[in-house]
């Protein structure tokens, strides 16, 4: 372990700032399990993979807590439902206790985040079991070829990392001239389900109140007929 911190140690010097004062006051043996102990934790913060669970939040541009906070304060009425990290619409499908059916007006979604050729980015929000052809697209969106965006992309333009993906992330993305392109059909349901950033809770909210939200906040919301 002490080996293997020390090859870490060569190729990372400036810990040797943090860690050479402890010099002057231990014994060698304590000041080497003191590092050893401290460069591991280190390392686990700085290179554990984060996810896109509400753990993660405070890394995020915008977390999930400011983003709630934005809708109570602007009087805007939600329903908030936690649950276990949903990365896909399958694992979505497998966590519907509190939500309606989409017979009974419940509006499951799928999110799409595309990007041209020409780098314009968009994102897409679509009925979960909507099948989209991203050739004939372009035609309707007025786009040149797309294809889907990096997660490091994703991450840079709309804040959010995959599992996540919602139009509320649109927050983000109207600074970096992401485009938001909406199912038509969706205007008629009753609540939209969508998570708040993060990929372990969602809110129903009217699309109205969707919609009026995002305005607020200078998102264009583009309404497609598919």
């Amino acid at each position: 372990m002490l080996w293997v911190n020390c090859c870490i140690l060569l190729h990372y010097d400036y810990f040797f700032v943090s860690v050479e004062p402890l010099s002057y006051f231990l014994s060698i043996d304590r000041k080497a399990a003191i590092t050893s102990t401290w460069l591991f934790n280190f390392l686990y913060a700085e290179f554990s993979e984060l996810d896109a669970s509400s753990a993660f939040q405070d890394s995020l541009p915008v977390t999930s807590d400011q983003l709630l906070a934005m809708l109570t304060d602007k009087g805007f009425l939600y329903q908030r439902i936690d649950h276990i990290p949903l990365r896909t619409v399958a694992d979505s499908k497998q966590v519907r206790d509190g939500f309606l059916t989409t017979e009974q007006g419940g509006g499951h979604i799928k999110n799409l985040y595309v990007r041209d050729k020409k780098k314009n980015s968009f994102l897409l929000v679509l009925p979960e079991d909507e099948e989209i052809d991203l050739k004939a697209l372009p035609a309707i969106i007025g786009s040149s070829r797309l294809s889907f965006g990096s997660e490091n992309r994703l991450f840079d333009n709309l804040g959010v990392r995959p599992g996540a993906v919602t139009p509320l992330a649109m927050v983000t993305g109207v600074h970096h001239a992401v485009t938001l392109y909406m199912d038509s059909r969706l205007r008629e349901v009753v609540y939209l389900y969508m998570h708040p950033l993060v990929n372990d809770r969602t809110v129903a909210m009217r699309p109205e109140d969707v919609e009026a939200f995002l305005e607020q906040h200078g998102v264009i919301v583009n309404w497609l007929e598919l």
